[in-house]
């Protein structure tokens, strides 16, 4: 004999905590449990399923949020990963080890022209003092041949004097004689020496010119190698400016990659995918213990209302009770308290009902998601113990939105009905439209009309 139902917030920890054995378990024994009043283990039943379908909502909002922030935290890793690739891609742009190399052949180059200019500088000294030489011996044998021309003028002038003496003194005619030949031979010495001399001087003076000459390919040499090494120096140091700029943007992109990774392990902490599969193994079990709470509830509820006259008919997934039509009326008043007959009501052929869930991606995707904000928050209406105080009304159905219907009852009045987790609605059709009759029953909600905890709808 089953002694206790658990609590609604049993309950809501059983399906919170995806504990499907408990729920089983509780299921099981309230269907054994004779003792218990079928509207009474409706509506239980109903609560039960309700917190399921909660708890299976707000898991499923917590998954899809989890599973965003795993998404978003993967795209920022990825990004932040593509930011640091190019900054090492601009790291590696930037070719320091180039400039590096290119500084160093630059200064190896500028110490082989400086070694060049030190070489050249080093061979001009010996030059010049060798034109110094020169010029010291051009000006000791010009003074000799001054010597010797002054020496030609005064043997000339004796010579004069000794043909003179020569005219005037015969007798001393045979010494004057032998005095012009050794003047005439003197005076060819001195010519020869002059002579000589100047070969030597020409010689002397093509030299000073060859000096001259290599000096002065020597100065342009020096020069040139003077305005290269000017080059060079420039180069250097626009490339040491290079080398300066780059490490410091490196430095800029290193400090940008190590924020990046500090970001990175930032979001790590987000890609908790395994806590995203936990929650969607208890998705799953959740999911899997609904058709078994619904067959139940269904069951019960044709138990108690259809007085046996119902048929189940599976196709495919779907599961749909043949009412007959002579049996309809009486399942309507009974259920709902509501006497129907004809010509509102139909009693020929079968009224196929398929049970209707607000959460199913058939409802949300053409209504949207009742209870958007009440679902994940807990604030959804509960159906337990609802028999002694639920109300229930007919009318036509004037709109459907995500949140339930709105029926034109038949005192002409626009009544509001909400659906909710624990809400069983039933249709003629997949899913109910407008312009078909919705008996329901339900208690006064507290923002007006009604919450409905079944609802019948047919054309």
């Amino acid at each position: 004999m089953f002694t206790r139902l658990p609590s609604k917030s049993e309950l809501d920890k059983f399906a919170n905590d995806g504990d499907t054995a408990a729920i089983l378990t509780t299921l099981k024994s309230l269907a054994q449990d004779d003792s218990v009043p079928c509207g009474t283990k409706i509506s239980y039943l109903l609560e039960l399923l309700g917190s399921v379908k909660g708890a299976i909502a707000r898991k499923n909002l917590a998954a899809d949020e989890l599973a965003a922030i795993i998404a978003g935290a993967k795209a920022e890793i990825a990004r932040l990963q593509g930011e640091i690739a190019r900054a090492n891609a601009e790291r590696v742009a930037l070719r320091i080890p180039d400039i590096e190399a290119r500084i160093a052949d630059l200064v190896a180059r500028l110490n082989n022209f400086y070694n060049q200019i030190n070489a050249v500088r080093a061979q001009i000294p010996p030059e010049e003092a060798r034109i110094a030489g020169y010029e010291r011996e051009l000006a000791t044998l010009e003074k000799q041949n001054d010597d010797e021309r002054n020496r030609i003028s005064n043997d000339r002038l004796k010579l004069t004097q000794t043909d003179n003496l020569i005219k005037d003194l015969q007798q001393r005619l045979k010494d004057a004689q032998d005095q012009k030949a050794a003047l005439e031979a003197s005076i060819a010495a001195s010519e020869q020496l002059i002579r000589d001399n100047n070969v030597k001087i020409g010689n002397i003076r093509t030299t000073i010119a060859d000096i001259n000459a290599k000096i002065k390919s020597l100065q342009d040499t020096l020069d040139r190698i003077k305005r290269e090494t000017n080059t060079l120096e420039v180069d250097l140091e626009r490339a040491r400016t290079d080398l300066s700029v780059a490490q410091v943007k490196d430095r800029k992109l290193a400090d940008d990659i190590r924020g990046y990774n500090d970001r990175i392990k930032g979001e790590e902490p987000k890609l908790v995918d395994d806590e995203l599969n936990k929650l969607r193994v208890i998705i799953d079990k959740l999911q899997s213990s609904v058709p078994q709470i619904q067959s139940e509830i269904d069951r019960e509820y044709y138990y108690c209302y259809g007085a046996g006259k119902v048929e189940t008919v599976t196709t495919g997934n779907t599961i749909v009770y043949v009412v007959k039509g002579e049996a309809f009326a009486s399942y309507v008043d009974t259920a709902y308290g509501q006497s129907v007959g004809s010509p509102q009501l139909r009693t020929s052929g079968d009224y196929r009902l398929q049970v209707v869930d607000p959460f199913s991606r058939a409802w949300t995707s053409k209504f949207g998601f009742p209870w958007a904000q009440g679902a994940a928050s807990g604030s959804d209406f509960a159906c337990w113990n609802s028999a002694n105080s639920s109300s229930s009304g007919r009318g036509r159905i004037q709109s459907i939105n995500n949140n339930g219907f709105s029926v034109l009852d038949g005192n002409g009045k626009t009544v509001t009905l909400r659906v909710g987790s624990c809400s069983r609605v039933e249709s003629t059709t997949v899913l109910p439209e407008v312009g078909q009759t919705l008996a329901w029953r339900g208690v006064p909600s507290s923002a007006g009309g009604y919450n409905i905890y079944t609802a019948t709808c047919w054309n």
